[in-house]
């Protein structure tokens, strides 16, 4: 299906306040199917997501009114952290307050569009809101690379992996705010992000390509 040169999108934080709505219940839906179909890997747990949602930054992306990517950013000073239960967080960073893990990069069709469209999102919106500079994730190694080449994420010397996902190859890498918002934006020409502070959400438009 052709597309037009611009593509009307609206970028997103889910205030905490309205988690458990019918925005953040397709936000998890979005996350189960694309977790699901890409990885195998099935998000079963919902009342732990739900606790760590509370406690996190959750943003999304949608277009002409569909779902098409979420992300979510928790602090370091959250009670819960998936790579520190993991047992992966680096401890110098345990409660630091300009650090966050990166959990559940969920993106629907076009992914590299929509992809970039909210990592620029979060990390112009956290800049300019937060003290967060910094962020640590664990993926695959394709998805590691993807970090390092979109985001100038940098791969730590780690591998380790989790037997009851089978998955044995799992690396973290990291990488600053600024740098992911610096090299999303020549991609992300045209993403206006007028009120960054904005707890609904405020549009935006980003040119069709790779």
């Amino acid at each position: 299906m052709e597309m037009s040169p611009q593509e009307d999108m609206r970028f997103f934080r889910l205030p905490p306040e309205d988690f458990g709505t019918q925005l953040w219940k397709e936000l998890r839906t979005l996350r189960e199917r694309v977790y699901s179909d890409r990885l195998d890997l099935h998000l079963h747990d919902s009342a732990r997501e739900a606790e760590i949602d509370r406690h996190s930054y959750v943003f999304g992306i949608s277009s002409h009114g569909v779902l098409k990517a979420t992300i979510r950013l928790t602090p370091a000073t959250a009670p819960l952290l998936e790579m520190r239960e993991l047992g992966v967080f680096p401890q110098q960073m345990t409660g630091a307050d300009d650090v966050c893990e990166i959990t559940r990069f969920a993106v629907g069709d076009k992914g590299l569009m929509y992809g970039t469209a909210v990592v620029h999102g979060f990390a112009t919106w956290m800049l300019q809101n937060t003290s967060i500079k910094r962020y640590y994730a664990y993926c695959r190694p394709r998805s590691a690379q993807y970090f390092v080449r979109a985001f100038g994420a940098r791969v730590l010397p780690v591998t380790f992996g989790i037997s009851e996902r089978g998955v044995t190859d799992y690396r973290i890498v990291t990488g600053t705010m600024a740098d992911a918002e610096g090299l999303t934006r020549p991609r992300a020409a045209g993403l206006a992000i007028d009120h960054p502070g904005s707890e609904c959400g405020f549009p935006c438009s980003l040119p069709v390509g790779r």
